[in-house]
């Protein structure tokens, strides 16, 4: 499904929504193109209030687009390293609900305002998502790690009239500038973050926590923010 194709869809995802009285916001990948990041996503990733969730399969499904039913499929898994992209789509939340549209979307001609949060409040959603899910048993603590990478100050843009930089709540500001280095020199950038998770586990603001043990080796390595791979795949737009 092609790029634009995805946008289509998250518009028009968000006007039968609308319609349907279904408040939305769109999240994830595709929305950080609207936050000031350009990435590539081809999901549409849309966060709707468990409340709404048999309505949004009923509208969704009277349009034509019913819910997946196949119990193998990939979607189903934190992990599904089979699909195509980069590393940072191997893996995904998983969703509630979910269809595929194939080629629908050429469709679809009109866009339609889509909710989305601010650059701040976007920032700020990934990091609580990184402190829940940083020690899940399937590592998806990876996606809101990569996630924050490309978030991060130093990786918008070369260009410092362009810069974006956030402003997030007094208890969210200082992981944030520990990981964007504006701490003493040496300081581990997920130092702030760590103590960030701990205070919001002690006072029971993540939810019910995740699963967090698993037998595979890979899951002793701590969990970090990653700037390499998505430095790499910006590398290999550019010279394509």
């Amino acid at each position: 499904m092609a790029q634009n194709n995805t946008k289509l869809i998250a518009t028009q995802t968000a006007c039968i929504l609308e319609k349907g009285n279904i408040p939305s916001v769109l999240y994830s990948w595709l929305a950080m193109n609207l936050a000031g990041v350009e990435t590539e996503s081809l999901e549409v990733e849309l966060v709707i209030m468990d409340s709404h969730l048999d309505a949004a399969d009923a509208v969704l499904t009277g349009k034509n687009f019913p819910a997946c039913a196949d119990p193998k499929c990939l979607d189903l898994n934190v992990r599904r390293r089979r699909i195509g992209g980069p590393e940072r789509l191997w893996r995904h939340a998983v969703p509630a609900w979910h269809t595929h549209l194939g080629s629908v979307a050429d469709q679809w001609l009109d866009l339609h305002p889509t909710k989305i949060l601010n650059p701040n409040s976007f920032t700020e959603a990934a990091i609580l998502l990184f402190c829940r899910n940083a020690c899940h048993y399937a590592r998806l603590g990876l996606v809101y790690s990569y996630m924050l990478a490309a978030l991060s100050e130093a990786e918008l843009t070369n260009d410092q009239s362009r810069r974006v930089v956030r402003r997030l709540r007094p208890e969210f500001q200082p992981a944030w500038d520990c990981l964007n280095g504006r701490y003493p020199p040496g300081t581990d950038p997920n130092a702030e973050m760590r103590k960030l998770r701990g205070r919001l586990m002690a006072r029971g603001e993540l939810g019910a926590m995740p699963p967090e043990q698993d037998p595979a080796p890979e899951s002793k390595r701590p969990p970090v923010v990653y700037l390499s791979e998505l430095r790499r795949e910006r590398q290999e737009r550019r010279s394509g």
